[in-house]
């Protein structure tokens, strides 16, 4: 019991990750869509859970590992992209050209900006379960049969999966707010780290 505890805890990280990284971005995650996101994330589990008794004799546990850090670091990669492009390419000469906007159309662009950011779809949330639950998708694919309880794996999954995404959401947006700089780079560094940490797993290291 207590293993399946921690293995369940350790695929959380990749859901723990994810939440602070729209937080850092502004995006806030409401409750009905953190739980649209759980429920997403443990079908995407599901499946894997339970055919893991067929494929975890034939999958090598390194290839996994392999996959999923690859993913985690373009994950990376892409989020340092997005973070510099959005704060070292501007011209400033568009810039100093830019009018002086009156306070009421700055307060317009500040709502559209807030729900543009603020606002997650949830075909982008559906989408994004695949690459963040993959560590998740593995692991139960690979040691699933031998974690236990099935109806209690799958209520103890979804309720750390919820938690996990749900409050470092909301912790990331508070730090994000009281600190008056763009943290988006954080998320980047992050995903890095876990899928380093991945691929050094996958090749033994």
């Amino acid at each position: 019991m207590a293993q399946t505890i921690l293995i369940l805890l350790a695929v959380s990280l990749d859901v723990f990750s994810f939440g602070i990284s729209l937080g850092v971005k502004k995006q806030n995650l409401s409750a009905p869509k953190a739980l649209y996101f759980t429920l997403v994330s443990t079908l995407l589990f599901v499946i894997p859970f339970s055919l893991s008794f067929v494929f975890a004799k034939f999958v090598p546990a390194h290839i996994c590992y392999l996959i999923n850090g690859s993913v985690l670091l373009a994950l990376g990669f892409v989020y340092f992209q997005v973070y510099v492009l959005k704060n070292f390419t501007t011209s400033p000469k568009s810039s100093k050209k830019r009018p002086n906007l009156p306070q009421t159309q700055n307060k317009q662009e500040n709502y559209h900006s807030t729900s543009k950011y603020g606002n997650l779809s949830l075909k982008w949330l559906a989408f994004y379960t695949i690459p963040v639950n993959l560590d998740a998708f593995f692991t139960a694919l690979l040691v699933g049969f031998s974690m236990g309880n099935y109806f209690f794996v799958l209520a103890t999954y979804a309720i750390f999966t919820f938690v996990s995404v749900f409050i470092s959401n909301k912790i990331a947006i508070n730090l994000s707010n009281k600190i008056k700089f763009d943290l988006s780079f954080v998320s980047g560094i992050l995903f890095l780290i876990l899928g380093a940490l991945k691929l050094l797993e996958g090749l033994g290291l």
